[in-house]
């Protein structure tokens, strides 16, 4: 039998290229929301409501005037359809940061730091098909209490769920 040519990352060397990726897109995604919002600022309604609440009996507002306030924002004023885009356009940049840099470079910026990256079982790099399968298998994985993610710390080539559907490894890069 011949010796398997790749060294396979670890679940530890994932889990610390994921968390660098998370801080990079937590500050992606906050700066996208800080963009947004100046583009699109709040309603005088949303904005009382977001600074006091839409049921605090703390509030120096009267309870009728939040019960306005409320029904102001239940109108089909555009604002809930303008949040959901905002909120959705965050999402879209954080799957295209991780998507686009599994396609464009085989690894994100987390996976760069620790020198591992995403490669098809057939040693090539990954095209955008097999990259949207495998965030999709990403999904899966997290959505089951983790476990297709688990995965990787129990079986020879280090594969998560989402590694076995996409049919990739995540393996360690050779220094150059």
């Amino acid at each position: 039998m011949e010796a398997d040519p790749f060294e396979y990352a670890s679940l530890v060397q994932r889990l610390a290229a994921l968390f660098i990726d998370a801080v990079i897109q937590f500050v992606i995604f906050f700066l996208w929301a800080g963009v947004a919002l100046a583009v699109f600022p709040a309603s005088p309604a949303e904005s009382v409501v977001i600074l006091h609440g839409a049921d605090s009996r703390d509030s120096p507002i009267s309870a009728s005037d939040l019960r306005d306030l409320r029904e102001e924002l239940g109108k089909d004023t555009g604002a809930q359809k303008l949040r959901g885009m905002q909120i959705g356009g965050g999402i879209s940049l954080l799957v295209l940061y991780t998507v686009g840099f599994w396609v464009w470079r085989g690894q994100t910026p987390g996976k760069m730091a620790l020198r591992i990256r995403i490669i098809g079982v057939e040693a090539r790099p990954i095209g955008i098909g097999r990259a949207i399968v495998r965030y999709s298998g990403y999904i899966a994985s997290t959505l089951v209490f983790l476990i297709g993610s688990l995965m990787v710390g129990f079986n020879d080539r280090n594969q998560g769920l989402h590694d076995k559907i996409a049919r990739t490894y995540v393996v360690r890069t050779k220094l150059s």
